[in-house]
Parts: structure tokens; C-alpha cells; sequence
């Protein structure tokens, strides 16, 4: 047995007897440890993982998996003629994150580690990358159906001051705004694909959008055909929660 785990091996008795003399204090206060569940300090002791990932591991063996050890979120110990952990662990199963309750049984003295109990619970997130799709998503989505929800909110608050907005139209605050553009553009893009042109948005003039049971987009844009720059008038209906965006006018004014 060489130098370093001469070391580890007493570092390991050390701490297990410190434990036990832990438990003696306590005991003479009242409080009862042996044989007692204590909370782990940190997840994130180097320990502690090494007892997560061992578990992940023999898993892996013992059913051929190919789980991939995460991170430890909690756990407690219990002194039993050794050391009980029971562990709450993340893994990643084909790129799903998934939570986990495992119990190892460790003797160091006997050179001993044992996997008694590795159980997964449920899924609670997705991978990173699944994570940040689905968060851009979610706001891409939140941006697109705020117009709306803000235009139903004003028109609830003119209705009450005798004013009408639902099926009304109403001017766009700035041409400038990035979702008024993005509305701008596709309607050139839905165009050329339609027409099989090649025009090129230059920017929105002015516009005004209608409440009818999603949102009507009523723009003047400019565009470039062929080096020359042209106004157009463009309607396009949107529904952000069907997902759904239509191309309904696009005419050149000459």
C-alpha cells in the first residue's frame, strides 16, 4: 500500500472516529446520532459527488445504462457499523435530465462501497441546449401575443371611457418597433416565395393593427426591385398562440 493511501486510508478512519465522538458529545446532551439521518453540509463536497457519480457508475453496470452523473442536490448520512448515503442526484438519459434517490453503503476500513438502492423519480428538466431552445422559445412567444394582450387591455380601458378598439384599427406606436419590422419582413419573404420575386425590404413607413380574434397588421413598407425603391401596402393576419402568421395583401403602389 503506497504513501498516498496509507494516507487516504487514515484520513477516512479519522474522520469516521470523529463522527463516533460526535455522536458520544451529543448523546450526553440528549440527542441521538448512530443510527440517525444528518443532512449532508454541502452537495457539492468533493465526497459527496465522488459517492453520486460511484452510484452512477454502478448502476451503468448493473443494467447496462448509459446514465451521465450531473450534480448531487441533497442528502444525509447515517452511522450503521459503516456509512449510509442516501443521495437526491440528477443524471442525463439521452439528453433528458432526470432526478434520482440512491443509497450506498461504505465500509473504507473494508475497502467497501455497495450501491443498495438507485431509483429514478421523474423527469424535472430538459438538457441545456433542450433548455434554451425551449426558454427562447417561450419568449419569442411571450414578445409576439404582448401587442396583443396590451391592445385587448386598452381597449378594455377605452371601452369603459366610451371608446371602441376591438375590430377598430389602431396606429402602430413606431415603424420602428422590432416586432413591426419582423412583420414587415416577412411579408416580403412570404411574397417572394409566392411570386418567386426577389425584392428586398428597406424599411416599415407607418402602419396600424385590428383585434380580430388575433391581429391584423396593416403596414406601408419600402422595398427594393431591381435597385429601385417602391412603397408597398401589406396585411398580414397573426395568431401568435396557433402559431400561425398569413400573408393576406401585398400590393405595389406605383
Amino acid at each position: 500500500m503506497s504513501y498516498c493511501q496509507h494516507t487516504s486510508f487514515f484520513m477516512i478512519i479519522i474522520l469516521l472516529f470523529s463522527n463516533l465522538f460526535i455522536d458520544i458529545c451529543l448523546a450526553e446532551l440528549g440527542q441521538k446520532t448512530v443510527g440517525n439521518w444528518l443532512e449532508i453540509a454541502s452537495p457539492e463536497d468533493p465526497a459527496v459527488i465522488e459517492v453520486g457519480e460511484f452510484a452512477v457508475d454502478q448502476h451503468n453496470k448493473d443494467t447496462n445504462s448509459s446514465l451521465t452523473f450531473e450534480r448531487v442536490v441533497k442528502g444525509d448520512t447515517q452511522i450503521v457499523g459503516g456509512m449510509n448515503w442516501r443521495l437526491t442526484i440528477e443524471v442525463e438519459d439521452v439528453k433528458v435530465v432526470k432526478t434520482c434517490e440512491v443509497l450506498v453503503f461504505e465500509q473504507p476500513w473494508q475497502n467497501v462501497t455497495k450501491l443498495i438502492d438507485f431509483k429514478i423519480v421523474y423527469r424535472i428538466a430538459w438538457t441545456k441546449t433542450e433548455w434554451a431552445m425551449t426558454h427562447n422559445h417561450h419568449v419569442t412567444y411571450a414578445m409576439a401575443i404582448l401587442p396583443l394582450i396590451i391592445s385587448v387591455l386598452l381597449g378594455v380601458s377605452f371601452a369603459e371611457n366610451g371608446q371602441k378598439t376591438v375590430g377598430n384599427w389602431l396606429e402602430i406606436a413606431s415603424p420602428n418597433d422590432p416586432m413591426v419590422i419582423k412583420v414587415g419582413k416577412f411579408a416580403v419573404e412570404e411574397h417572394n416565395k409566392e411570386k418567386n420575386a426577389t425584392l428586398k425590404f428597406e424599411h416599415v413607413i407607418n402602419g396600424d393593427t385590428q383585434i380580430v380574434g388575433g391581429m391584423n397588421w396593416r403596414l406601408r413598407i419600402k422595398i427594393e426591385d431591381n435597385k429601385s425603391i417602391k412603397n408597398c401596402e401589406v396585411l398580414v393576419y397573426e395568431q401568435p398562440w396557433e402559431n400561425v402568421r398569413k400573408l393576406v395583401l401585398f400590393k405595389i403602389i406605383e
